[in-house]
């Protein structure tokens, strides 16, 4: 498994700065954190955390958070972006020892300076000796399957699977593997250095020596485990049956997020990039999409119950065309222009209020006015438009020309994302990724992108216009285009 460029230079900085931390737990999956497939759980004191926050800054790793109750003390998150592979690296930092039962961490252990001591290294990162990591994992086992003391608390103990007592196979599985790795000697030696009392240390050194959960070592460490609760009463209830209710719950950008616009004319792979950029940072961020294009499909039901009612004035304009018909029909067009309008600036504002909680939010298509947006193609017959041009000369109507002015006003005034980034594609792209288009369908859509390709030349010095050439591999344009908006995040 090849280990990410942003995992060894984060390596090399934490080396050349002397800092002492240990990856304490789940080492036997080392190398997948490495390759970007899992956490990083580093503990350190609390004293070298701004030193180690000046390391992660040049190296472009951004802070997220996450709301109560699922925060912890002692505890924060980084999030960092490998460009050549185009992954992330997820960062845990641990200035405390806290474990938890199945869903809720509410233990705090004074085994920092214990973790610390006789490290060695493995893929470069030090990490505990196999005997004190299995200290460790005993407790962590028992602290997963802890309930509440009350024996009416049945279901929570049927949740944590407290009437097993006995671990996960693939936790067992893990806790052998560092026993092989170690004797009962350096156990022993491992056990003596631990700031617990005597009566662990034997629960422990039964329970790894037997292989097995016995009920008076589970019974013995458990109650340990409560004495060392920072969570208690109905706070830890609280906390819990919340977990249990919403769910896992991914993290947000700390101190703020950014709102993205995707944008390009047809054929350039928008929804393709913008479905695979909404997959990937969702991994780890809390990312909301939205669509602002003008589909008449997506809006609301009594207007769409209106454009049948009103699909008649169409026909009528065609078979009788006079004036007051095609009048009707002008203002019928506007009225659905118009409410596109409202509609898209409505999930604008609902985008931006997630932004402003911390969510990452990326628009799938956004109002151009220079390209398909402005109302006064509406009044040029062989213009590119959302609906059927009409004649000027019915601007002559108060009506007609008060609405077109309400339009126009509303698109110059729509207000801008973060980053707008424009994907281009100068290639016949179109007769190959949709060869079943006619002629006519074609030209339209090169028709837009001629106003594209227009809009780029004006804007390619704006700042937070970016523009991504797609004549590549949707790998590619994905990366390049998460690298761009990586890049745009506050620090």
């Amino acid at each position: 498994m090849k280990l990410l460029e942003l995992s060894k230079r984060l390596i090399h900085e934490l080396d050349r700065a002397d800092l002492s931390y240990v990856h304490w737990k789940s080492n036997l999956r080392l190398e997948e954190a490495l390759a970007g497939e899992t956490d990083l759980d580093l503990y350190l004191p609390m004293e070298q955390r701004e030193r180690f926050r000046e390391i992660l800054r040049p190296l472009g790793f951004r802070e997220i958070s996450i709301e109560e109750p699922f925060r912890y003390p002692s505890m924060e998150d980084y999030l960092g972006y490998d460009s050549p592979s185009g992954r992330f690296v997820h960062l845990h930092l641990h200035y405390r020892i806290i474990l938890g039962e199945w869903n809720l961490k509410s233990m705090v252990l004074p085994l920092g300076d214990f973790l610390l001591r006789n490290r060695i290294l493995h893929y470069g990162v030090p990490v505990p000796e196999p005997e004190r990591e299995c200290i460790v994992l005993a407790l962590r086992i028992v602290a997963k399957r802890m309930g509440w003391r009350h024996p009416r608390r049945v279901a929570f103990a049927l949740a944590n699977r407290l009437l097993l007592h006995r671990p996960d196979s693939d936790e067992l599985s893990e806790l052998r593997t560092l026993m092989i790795r170690t004797d009962s000697q350096r156990l022993a030696r491992a056990l003596s250095d631990a700031s617990v009392p005597e009566n662990v240390r034997s629960g422990i050194e039964n329970v790894l020596m037997d292989g097995r959960f016995g009920r008076a070592e589970y019974r013995e460490l458990a109650r340990y485990l409560r004495q060392r609760r920072w969570l208690r009463g109905w706070e830890l209830r609280r906390r819990w049956i919340t977990k249990l209710v919403r769910g896992p719950r991914r993290k947000r950008l700390v101190p703020n997020s950014i709102a993205v616009a995707i944008v390009g004319s047809d054929g350039t792979g928008k929804t393709t990039v913008v479905e695979q950029i909404v997959k990937d940072f969702s991994w780890k961020l809390r990312v909301r999409r939205e669509y602002l294009g003008f589909n008449p499909k997506q809006m609301s039901r009594i207007v769409r119950v209106l454009s049948y009612i009103c699909l008649p004035i169409g026909l009528l304009r065609r078979l009788a065309p006079i004036r007051s018909v095609r009048l009707l029909d002008a203002l019928r067009v506007l009225f659905f222009e118009r409410r596109g309008l409202a509609q898209r600036t409505c999930r604008y504002n609902r985008g931006i209020r997630r932004m402003m909680a911390g969510e990452l939010v990326i628009f799938e298509r956004f109002p151009l006015y220079r390209v398909i947006d402005n109302p006064a193609f509406l009044l040029d017959p062989g213009a590119l438009t959302h609906s059927r041009p009409f004649d000027p000369a019915l601007l002559e109507s108060g009506r007609v020309k008060a609405a077109v002015e309400e339009l126009d006003r509303g698109y110059r005034d729509f207000p801008h994302p973060d980053l707008l980034i424009i994907l281009r594609n100068e290639s016949d792209y179109l007769a190959q990724r949709r060869p079943w288009l006619d002629e006519l369908s074609r030209e339209i859509i090169y028709r837009k992108r001629d106003r594209v390709n227009a809009l780029l030349e004006s804007l390619k010095d704006s700042e937070n216009v970016e523009i991504v050439d797609t004549d590549r591999t949707i790998e590619e344009v994905v990366n390049s285009v998460k690298e761009l908006i990586w890049q745009r995040i506050p620090g």
